[in-house]
């Protein structure tokens, strides 16, 4: 009997991580199969559970299935799928399924292929016959699904590294607006630069991903399996310019994948897969708020898709559009009063440079006698200084100024200004995207598909107002008045050349404000097809490019600056100190400002110190092609086939940073110094990877493969690099399976690291001069300080300038991976699974740290030495610069375990009636047993797991950390209880000295709990919402605070939040 091939779709596909094919009225999958349509839902089922289905093809046009979740049969999930259409599956046996229409029609077409409603042995005949027929493209569907883990594709073969799936429905309903907020939930990643990290100075308005606190250069990013262009000169992505609500899934591989994917994947992999098949149109809308008012958000995104040229292509267009609200740290009770802990005390503290001024005397407060005391000046200080029983009046070394700048004594507690209204806490962002995805079958097997996509974000990031805390002033400024002068004399003497230190701050000036504007595009362009019935082929070139613009406001000019207080610029001194004030060069631009009071600058003034703003550019372009084959051969030991996957890859990456000239020669002050620098690299790849399966149905060895890959590159920057991987996965019996696996992964230095020009930053420093004896002191004065005596002591901001080194060499790592899978017999419901991992990363590049350069130059003993000739001193010796370059130099490890917990029933398997719903639970959770790092060249690894630090370990490190889902399912109904809980935290200030006795020494337990559901109103319109933060809990207060009192990418500072959303198809 003829068959009408063209007009029948089987379907025969692997099964997931955990389940195989299985007897349908036996086995339990779990689905996750979100709102689409009907024949992408029934292949996503195929795929789960690996049972064919056949069905015309026609029926499935233009419907829609409804969302699948949980834990089913396939018997019981296919009713669900096809409730909203008037089709029925038909079981032919415990492997196959008919799906078919109610009309006579389909019947007939059914009887038409030799199948009836009276299925019997014949029927199964004419069906194996069919399978003969496609036998060939058995597996022709597997080039459809994106395996991240391993690039063999084959029914039944796993990858052996620990790999993570977030489907849709996990994330879709949860109000999250960018993508860093899904992930950086999970255990696996330590939250870097969030929208709550203004402060950060790694806060450039990207969103990163931190697997495994190595660093986000460390992680690899991929979309649809393949790169993305670098979002700065560093070269990671930037995940906000993904729309969340594109993506079908997220694939996490924790484990060192530089041999499948390249350079980059020293902790691993995480991979966005698009839904690219929209069919109809669907719009999705949601808006949230907190309930203090404010971080508001809003998201509306529409898609479209269809087929044409007779169902051989398909396109689909979307567009999103997110805005994100701000609030500031004055918003919020754990920053608005800049609490912190200070000599052993809890207290509400600000900033000490003041409006209106502050005056400082480099030694102590004096006992005046009256009789010292100008007697027309007398009684100011006697009725504003404190005055002593014996009379004499205390004139403070520190000074604040009234309006018309008289002096006033300066108390720390009394008198620092709260800049938290100044800082944003959440930065404001928008974000607006177009993507659009085409496939055309040229030939029965040769496709054309094309990604093109585009996306515009804004991000604002405000810093206080700019300190000028070295504004060096003489005694003739026209502005001193006499009482001020008065105090100048008591307690400096009489100098007429003396100049006076002034340090000031103005508000109306406004805070220092970060705006960048990005531009990020993308285009993706291949064949894919078959070359015979066991091999597959894939060709593409994908260009992405990257432009930013970012301005910086409210900084200060430098020169108009000292021109104002009337001195020209000293181009020898960085401190406004100048050595020479010519009287005809007073004030050349006609300005002149009174720093002494508040409110004495004018607006035009503030414009005219202030300038005009500073704009520097970031270009990124990358462009890559590739070609690979995948395929199998026939193995003479078992009955399946060896898989091979090879091909050969080219990447080409450029960026530059452009930068205005004021920011290079440091004439704006308020902003870090940079220097404008291009650099480019290429790379040519080659790369197999084989799946060989050794042993099969046999005693405790239901089956056994192993898994190989090599990738040899050949840098234009870095040589001949060398990755690879072998692992081994172990199926005992059924249910239950061994897999381990061992990676060598390898990162080239990127472009910033290679060509960055010097560029300022203010780490901390210890100066070993400071209170040296010995030969280090004699040593010192030959370095140019007079008193060591007089050097500040302990840990201490100076400014560094890093520059790249073209000799960098790659980075290296060894990666070890055990792991368990197990799915009980006797409870088929419950699937678990944990992994043990040892990163050991060696040679990482970073520059040496500030102490390390000044540790160096001492121990030469050679003032011409390279490391003393990186470190400036002024002429009383304090260190003012430290230059330091990129280097190999510090070691990282990391080892943990990280487990998952799957299980799932329904009420009335438990005595509820029948049709009550069900519920399923998910865990994941991950247990940091170390991460060590080198804070320095040479110096011990220090183990920051259960440490919250910023020096050391950058911020906190939780030991255990566990996302747990609770999800009751009834009908059209699901509602969600999710339960985020971080253990407790132990201050860093112990790590620098275990002997310390912090007034914070740990930090409790958190745990934070989200009410999430949605309602199905019809087959076509979803209501979903929910609650973040349901009981509100606040964050805690640190004492080695990372950043606004406490850590605000780990802890939640938004407060409770609610969101509603729509999701509507036509």
């Amino acid at each position: 009997m003829s068959l009408s091939i063209s007009k029948v779709l089987l379907v025969s596909l692997a099964s997931t991580l955990f389940v195989h094919q299985a007897q349908a009225d036996q086995k339990r999958f779990i689905f996750d199969i979100r709102n689409q349509s009907l024949s992408q839902a029934l292949l996503r089922l195929a795929q789960m559970t690996g049972i064919q289905l056949l069905y015309i093809s026609d029926i499935a046009q233009n419907v829609r299935a409804p969302s699948l979740i949980g834990i089913y049969s396939a018997e019981e999930a296919l009713p669900i799928l096809l409730q909203d259409s008037n089709l029925e599956a038909i079981f032919i046996n415990e492997n196959t399924i008919i799906v078919k229409g109610p009309t006579p029609q389909d019947d007939a077409q059914i009887a038409a292929l030799g199948l009836s409603d009276n299925f019997g042995d014949h029927d199964v005949d004419v069906i194996q016959d069919y399978q003969e027929i496609t036998g060939a493209d058995r597996y022709k569907f597997m080039e459809e699904i994106i395996t991240t883990g391993q690039l063999v594709k084959y029914p039944d073969f796993h990858s052996s590294s620990p790999t993570i799936a977030l489907h849709y429905q996990n994330f879709s309903s949860n109000g999250d607006l960018t993508n860093d907020e899904i992930l950086n939930v999970l255990p696996q990643i330590i939250p870097h630069a969030t929208p709550n990290t203004n402060n950060s100075g790694t806060n450039d308005g990207s969103s990163t991903v931190n697997l495994r606190h190595l660093g986000i250069s460390r992680t690899l990013v991929l979309l649809n399996g393949r790169r993305l262009p670098g979002a700065n000169m560093s070269g990671y992505a930037d995940i906000s310019m993904i729309p969340s609500s594109l993506i079908d899934r997220i694939d996490i591989v924790t484990g060192g994948a530089s041999a499948i994917y390249g350079s980059g994947a020293i902790a691993g992999v995480v991979n966005f897969i698009h839904d690219n098949h929209a069919k109809g149109l669907n719009v999705r809308a949601q808006a949230g708020i907190s309930e203090l008012g404010d971080a508001e958000q809003f998201s509306l995104s529409t898609a479209y898709g269809q087929s044409f040229a007779n169902d051989n292509g398909h396109f689909s267009l979307f567009a999103e559009y997110n805005k994100r609200g701000s609030y500031t740290e004055g918003d919020r009770d754990i920053s608005k009063n800049s609490t912190h802990v200070s000599n052993g005390k809890i207290v509400e503290t600000g900033a000490n440079t003041v409006p209106g001024g502050r005056y400082t005397y480099s030694g102590t407060s004096k006992d005046v006698s009256p009789d010292a005391i100008s007697p027309d000046l007398l009684p100011w200080f006697q009725e504003n200084f404190p005055v002593k029983d014996n009379g004499d009046i205390i004139v403070n070394r520190l000074i604040r100024f009234t309006p018309d700048g008289k002096p006033l004594p300066f108390i720390f507690e009394d008198h620092n200004i709260i800049l938290s209204d100044y800082i944003y806490l959440q930065n404001p962002y928008q974000r607006a995207s177009f993507f659009g995805f085409a496939d055309y079958q040229i030939a029965e097997d040769l496709t054309f598909f094309s990604e093109v996509s585009y996306t515009y974000s804004y991000h604002d990031r405000l810093l206080a107002p700019y300190s000028l805390s070295n504004l060096y002033i003489s005694e003739s400024h026209p502005n001193i008045s006499p009482e001020f002068a008065e105090v100048v004399r008591l307690l400096e003497g009489e100098d007429p050349d003396n100049r006076i230190r002034v340090r000031t701050r103005i508000p109306e000036g406004g805070s220092r404000r970060y705006t960048q504007n990005r531009h990020y595009g993308r285009l993706v362009s291949g064949l894919k097809g078959q070359l015979s019935a066991a091999w597959d082929f894939e060709g593409y070139i994908n260009y992405g490019l990257l432009r930013r613009q970012r301005i910086h406001r409210n900084g200060y000019s430098r020169i108009n600056l000292q021109n104002a207080l009337g001195c020209p610029i000293s181009s020898s001194d960085t401190n406004l100190y100048p050595d020479d004030c010519p009287e005809e060069l007073l004030f050349p631009d006609g300005v002149r400002i009174n720093p002494f009071g508040a409110g004495n600058i004018s607006d035009e003034e503030i414009k005219y110190l202030q300038g005009t703003p500073l704009i520097s550019h970031v270009k990124t372009d990358q462009l890559s092609a590739a070609f690979h084959l995948t395929g199998t051969v026939n193995h003479f030991l078992a009955a399946t086939p060896i898989l091979i996957a090879t091909g050969l890859e080219y990447r080409y990456e450029k960026a530059s940073r452009d930068v205005d000239p004021r920011l290079g020669t440091g004439e704006m002050i308020g902003f870090n110094e940079e220097i404008g620098y291009t650099g480019s690299f290429n790379v040519q790849e080659a790369f197999a990877e084989v799946g060989i399966p050794l042993l099969a149905n046999r005693p405790f060895f239901h089956k056994l493969d192993f898994t190989g890959g090599v990738r040899l590159s050949h840098y234009s920057t870095a040589g001949n690099v060398l990755a690879w991987r072998v692992g081994l996965n172990w199926k005992i019996i059924e249910g239950l399976r061994l897999r381990g696996e061992f990676q060598r992964a390898v990162r080239a230095p990127s472009i910033h690291e290679l060509y960055r020009k010097s560029a300022e930053g203010f780490p901390d420093f210890i100066d070993p001069c400071a209170g040296a004896i010995g030969e280090v002191e004699i040593f010192c004065h030959d370095l140019g300080v007079a008193d060591v005596s007089q050097l500040r002591t302990g840990q201490h901001q100076v400014s560094s300038f890093s520059s790249g080194n073209i000799e960098l060499q790659e980075e290296v790592s060894n990666t070890y991976t055990a792991g368990i899978m197990w799915n009980p017999s006797v409870i088929p419901n419950l699937i678990l699974s944990a992994d043990y991992y040892d990163i050991s990363l060696d040679n990482s590049i970073s520059p040496p740290s500030p102490t390390d350069v000044a540790n160096l130059c001492i121990a030469s003993r050679d003032v011409t030495s390279l490391h003393c000739q990186s470190v400036t001193r002024d002429s009383r010796g304090r260190v003012t610069r430290i230059d330091r370059q990129y280097d190999n130099l510090l070691i990282n490890r990391r080892t943990g375990i990280d487990l998952e917990i799957n299980f799932g029933f329904k009420l009335e398997e438990i005595g509820f009636k029948p049709n009550s719903g069900s519920i399923d639970m998910r865990l994941m959770g991950g247990w940091i047993l170390s991460s060590e790092d080198q804070a320095s060249q040479n110096a011990p690894l220090i183990d920051c797991a259960g440490y919250v630090d910023d020096a050391l370990c950058g911020r906190a490190i939780p030991e255990f950390k566990s996302i747990f889902w609770l999800t009751y399912k009834q009908k059209n109904l699901q509602t969600t209880l999710r339960w985020r809980w971080l253990s407790r935290l132990t201050d860093g200030i112990l790590l620098h000295d275990p002997t310390a006795q912090p007034v914070i020494p740990h930090v409790a337990p958190y745990h934070y709990f989200d009410l999430l559901g949605n309602y199905k109103v019809s087959h076509n319109l979803e209501v979903y919402g929910g609650i973040r933060n349901l009981t509100d809990k606040q964050p805690p207060l640190i004492e080695s605070e990372v950043g606004a009192g406490t850590d605000p990418a780990t802890y939640d500072t938004r407060g409770r939040f609610f969101f509603l959303g729509i999701n509507k198809s036509f």
